[in-house]
């Protein structure tokens, strides 16, 4: 009983919606860094030589920016368990989620067919 009341607590002071808007500079950064990487062998090269990998440097990189701006929000935004609303930030973040998807979709789909 004690973890979860632990636990409750500190969930009582996380900014969710600095938790959403981490989230979606996430996914906007690593659809960014994705194209980038397609159009640029010398940027995926770099990132490559970060973490052996391209793909565990965009994850990195994701890690990194989520918890950067959970942070800062967290530390900057004041009242914001007063202003949070769920249903709201929830519809962004899957908005963001599908439109980041068809964007990278997107951009794949023409990289196969212009190359084929």
């Amino acid at each position: 009983m004690r973890c979860r009341q632990g636990l409750v607590l500190v969930l009582d002071r996380i900014n969710l919606r600095g938790m959403h808007v981490a989230a979606i500079a996430s996914m906007a950064i690593v659809t960014l860094v994705t194209i980038l990487s397609e159009l640029s062998a010398g940027f995926k090269g770099v990132l490559t030589l970060l973490a052996f990998n391209h793909w565990i440097a965009k994850s990195v990189i994701a890690i990194v920016v989520f918890v950067g701006i959970t942070w800062l929000m967290n530390k900057n935004d004041r009242g914001f368990l007063d202003k949070f609303d769920a249903e709201k930030w929830g519809k962004i973040t899957a908005i963001a989620t599908v439109l980041f998807g068809v964007i990278i979709f997107l951009f794949f789909a023409l990289k196969f067919f212009t190359v084929a």
